[in-house]
């Protein structure tokens, strides 16, 4: 399967290419790099200034920097204890969960990686200073329309939650709560996708 992943990922975007590059530039383009990289560069600065000094490590599916780029750069730089923290707030067997089997297969594989303590977070949706960042966000928007009251809120999903609900999936129950608890300060209707 791993020979497989950069002429799957060729294809999928290939295929996705021109639709996707569309809807991108009609919401002001998609700098998912720089995001990644900037979010890594936050985290690392914020665990410094709580006296820790972190490396971060930015490793996604199917675009650079590749998930394998980012596990050989932990092995070179020698790291004994990691925390994986999927970019996805809520878990959901397609997206993070098929990263976490990549890495199990790779912790199996690899006797270096074997040595290497770590921790897996399934899922943040829940947490308190995650959902305040939400409503806070929110509610400043709101804040800079005329009639708030009136205001629709539209949430897009990585994935359509209603794909998700079976086989035992908590992305979809773990979307609402999370949508339900960063919203109560809204007052107008709230739609989602």
């Amino acid at each position: 399967m791993k020979g497989l992943q950069k002429p799957l990922a060729w294809l999928i975007s290939t295929l996705r290419a021109s639709k996707s590059q569309e809807n991108y530039r009609q919401i002001g383009g998609a700098p998912f790099t720089q995001d990644y990289g900037s979010t890594g560069h936050s985290t690392a600065t914020t665990s410094r200034g709580n006296g820790r000094e972190v490396s971060v490590y930015i490793g996604m599916r199917y675009w650079n920097p590749f998930t394998e780029e980012a596990i050989e750069r932990i092995k070179r730089d020698h790291i004994k204890k990691l925390v994986i923290l999927p970019l996805y707030p809520q878990f959901s067997i397609s997206t993070s969960g098929s990263s976490f089997r990549v890495l199990e297969e790779m912790w199996q594989q690899d006797p270096y990686l074997r040595l290497t303590e770590y921790t897996l977070i399934p899922s943040w949706y829940d947490h308190p200073a995650y959902l305040s960042a939400m409503a806070d966000l929110i509610a400043r928007e709101l804040e800079q329309c005329p009639n708030p009251d009136q205001v629709h809120i539209f949430f897009s999903a990585m994935v359509s939650p209603k794909l998700c609900g079976g086989s035992g999936d908590p992305y979809q129950r773990q979307l609402k709560n999370a949508l339900g608890r960063s919203c109560v300060r809204s007052t107008g209707p709230i739609s989602t996708l």
